[in-house]
């Protein structure tokens, strides 16, 4: 049998060759570990004598074999510590702000951040609140915190009634970045201005002969030229957008259900209507501006493409904003004159002699602005000048009133109006009126008189006139027999 090599002298004859030998301290004992309880194979011993012929006395007392080996301290074990899985939660050390005008916001108009399934980000809503650090507030803030530092999509959110109907979605920033949480600023790179929209009601264009909107009309916000959002006054001067964008994208669609010559305003009504001034630190000015337009009836599409395509058109028929500038530097829109100032003096000097009837004789104009104020907003003077061409329509005494006829008024370029006989007031027995308003300043118009017969084509009563033509000549723009 094989062993490593032992030291099989008793202690005591150890201790005596060296007196500094310690068995205790220095080395220790451990059985021979290649000894085969079952002996030598190769020898052909049993285990027993294996041991017989090892067996050593120490003072008398038979030992086991052993080896004796240096005591060295264990190596202890390298233990690595676990690395800690990597933090996936994103910093949420950031948010966005944008800059509202006035103060006292309603808090159903709120702002969006657009949701982003790569980021795993949901759409987020908020609300302006005022911003109550300045000596003399006069803006709010909207801001979205605890966002992580990833760009989002920005934008108006409306919500529409109806069933069914989703929120109205109007963006305004592709891409805006967010910023340190603990950022603050005197002035921040978006600002929104919220704007009450009013009428001047007569041709000298001033505030004294201005008044509220009626009922029922129209508001046409063009930006950057192009129509961004259509929206219809309500009771007690509020506004309702239409879907804009989709009646846009549907009106050449074979599948549209929907008839696109009446787009039905759905959205929340507000008692302002919020624009863009500065998007990302770019001012919204002149090419990109915000213009404004009122009409008493909603517009076609037709005169719709007709404004966009035409910038110098829409300048003529549309009130551009721009005056809102003043903002940033005084910190309101304390302008006397032009179409844009503030809301606290507005209808409180009315001339009485030029206002219309009231559609609410309970309530004077100026009491529609009284919640707002205090709210240190703008508004806005758009042209609401009545502009009417009156034609009176002859059916004759004792006649029974023609059923399908129809009245057009229209222009070289594309404009066009009409009324069916049912449409038009009778104001006196045998005749029928008919008013044409909103008419294209600087055309010239024709008159067509269709009985909707078959094989009897449509009468041009008057081809080729200007306005002023039309307004000259009493019989030609008062009176229409029947021929």
């Amino acid at each position: 049998m094989r062993f490593k090599p032992i030291d099989v002298r008793p202690f005591s004859e150890r201790y005596k060759d060296d007196p500094s030998f310690d068995i205790a301290e220095d080395r220790y004992w451990e059985p021979d570990q290649t000894m085969s309880i079952y002996g030598d194979p190769e020898l052909g011993t049993s285990v027993w004598d294996d041991v017989r012929s090892l067996e050593q006395t120490d003072y008398g007392i038979p030992l086991l074999p052993y080896v004796i080996r240096e005591k060295v301290p264990p190596i202890p074990e390298r233990v690595v510590p676990p690395v800690p899985p990597p933090n996936t939660e994103p910093d949420l050390n950031y948010k966005i702000v944008i800059e509202v005008a006035g103060i006292k916001l309603p808090s159903t108009q709120r702002l969006y951040l657009d949701a982003s399934r790569e980021n795993n980000l949901a759409q987020e809503l908020q609300a302006a609140e005022t911003y109550r650090k300045d000596n003399s507030p006069y803006r709010s803030l909207v801001a979205f915190h605890s966002i992580p530092n990833i760009p989002r999509k920005l934008g108006l959110r409306i919500a529409m009634h109806g069933r069914g109907e989703p929120p109205l979605l109007l963006p305004l920033i592709d891409s805006i970045q967010p910023i340190p949480k603990d950022t603050d600023k005197k002035r921040w790179e978006s600002i929104i201005i919220p704007i009450k929209p009013l009428g001047y009601i007569t041709e000298n264009q001033t505030r004294p002969e201005s008044d509220v909107l009626p009922e029922s009309g129209w508001i046409y916000v063009f930006w950057k030229n192009k129509l961004w959002r259509e929206l219809q006054v309500g009771k007690h001067q509020t506004y309702r957008d239409t879907r804009l964008g989709f009646y846009r994208n549907t009106r050449h669609s074979k599948l549209n259900p929907t008839n696109n010559m009446e787009r039905e305003a759905l959205g929340t009504a507000y008692d302002s209507i919020w624009i863009p001034y500065k998007l990302n630190g770019e001012v919204q000015q002149g090419a990109t501006g915000v213009k404004m337009m009122y009409s008493k009836r909603q517009l076609s599409w037709e005169e719709i493409d007709r404004l966009e395509s035409n910038p110098g058109r829409l300048n003529s028929r549309a009130t551009s904003i721009d005056a809102v500038n003043i903002y940033e530097s005084s910190q309101g829109f304390e302008l006397e004159d032009g179409p844009v100032g503030p809301i606290a003096p507005a209808l409180l000097d009315q001339n009485p002699e030029v206002l219309p009837p009231q559609q609410n004789s309970r309530v004077k104009p100026a009491q529609y602005l009284d919640r707002n104020r205090q709210n240190k907003i703008s508004v806005a003077y758009l042209d609401a000048t009545p502009r009417g061409l009156v034609v009176k329509f002859e059916y004759g005494i004792g006649k029974e009133k023609p059923k399908d006829q129809m009245l057009t008024l229209q222009t070289d370029d594309g404009w066009s109006q009409a009324f069916s006989i049912k449409e038009m007031e009778e104001v006196e027995t045998g005749w029928l009126q008919a008013i044409f308003e909103d008419y294209p300043e600087g055309a010239t118009f024709d008159l067509i008189k269709d009985s909707n017969t078959p094989g009897v084509l449509p009468q041009y009563l008057f081809y080729d006139l200007t306005i002023e033509d039309i307004q000259a000549n009493d019989q030609i723009s008062q009176s229409f027999a029947e021929g």
